[in-house]
């Protein structure tokens, strides 16, 4: 792949770029930054990129120089930084492609205080001691939404967030305890909360449509409540939480594939025949039943 690399520019660049004045790399479509002098470099001339950008270098331990940047017009990739302890860039507010945060060991901070949307996906996938995450304006991602295998993070905020076009999953995060979505409305894909077995709060109370399916596979929930939901495009799975008690989507009204509600032993099976019940009256499952392995209810076969 073609790549620039900004490597050293003149010292009596001004100290601070103009609004808004964007690195346009000819023909090159991604900017690598690897190095503090190079961060540093780049904010004495820009503020933007019009192209992707990967951040990343073993040397890198924080990106304190880069707090100039305000837009992507691409991917924004994080990645590969045995070093970087804390993310902190105050001035992103747009990323149009997607923001990748990966595999950086030792880092313990994200903070994005003024990002409001990210194009195509968010990804933060085995950044293992990860222990805070700040996107407290992050109002839609265009695509998919995935974090997966950040294992000292313990609550995961997204206040503002209101649509996700792709998937929302949240999976393999041992210790996650809370996942706080109060404003999520929509899901074009499947929403999954899989192997978070800490995990003892969902807020999902404004979400109303999921364009595919609805899967909590072994949390620590004790209620899955998701008062306003109203249509599942795919399949429903409520399975291996062995805390669940109760089931509040008292709105659901169709499920367009199969129903599926298991091995969930604290939970009566009169909850999830109660569930069942509802759909059926709405005429609203669309595949195959499955109540088993419940508290006192039929053994699975």
């Amino acid at each position: 792949m073609k790549a620039r690399r900004i490597a050293a520019l003149v010292v009596l660049l001004p100290a601070c770029p103009a609004p808004e004045d964007c690195l346009e790399p000819d023909g090159d479509p991604v900017v690598f930054l690897s190095t503090d002098r190079e961060l540093d470099d780049f904010c004495r001339e820009w503020s933007c990129v019009e192209a992707s950008l990967s951040v990343g270098g073993p040397d890198l331990t924080d990106l304190g120089g880069l707090d100039c940047l305000s837009r992507v017009d691409g991917n924004l990739l994080i990645h590969d930084s045995e070093a970087l302890t804390g993310i902190a860039l105050p001035e992103l507010a747009s990323v149009s492609g997607s923001l990748e945060v990966e595999q950086n060991p030792a880092l313990a901070q994200l903070s994005l205080p003024a990002l409001g949307e990210v194009g195509t996906g968010l990804i933060v996938v085995d950044d293992v001691a990860l222990e805070l995450v700040e996107l407290p304006e992050l109002a839609s991602v265009g695509g998919g939404l995935l974090v997966e295998d950040t294992d000292a993070l313990v609550e995961l905020d997204l206040p503002a967030l209101e649509t996700v076009a792709g998937d929302c999953e949240v999976s393999w995060n041992p210790a996650l305890e809370a996942l706080r979505l109060p404003s999520l409305g929509e899901v074009g894909g499947t929403l999954r909360a899989r192997s978070v077995p800490g995990l003892d709060e969902l807020q999902l109370s404004v979400l109303e449509t999921l364009g595919a399916s609805f899967v909590v596979v072994d949390t620590g929930l004790e209620t899955l409540a998701a008062p306003a939901l109203v249509d599942v495009g795919g399949y429903l799975l409520v399975a291996a939480n062995p805390a669940l008690e109760a089931l509040d989507m008292s709105a659901l009204a169709s499920v367009g594939g199969d129903f599926r509600i298991f091995d969930n032993p604290a939970l009566p099976t009169g909850e999830a025949e109660e569930l069942r019940d509802q759909l059926l009256d709405a005429g609203g499952i669309g595949g195959d039943v499955e109540i088993c392995d419940n508290a006192d209810g039929e053994e699975c076969d």
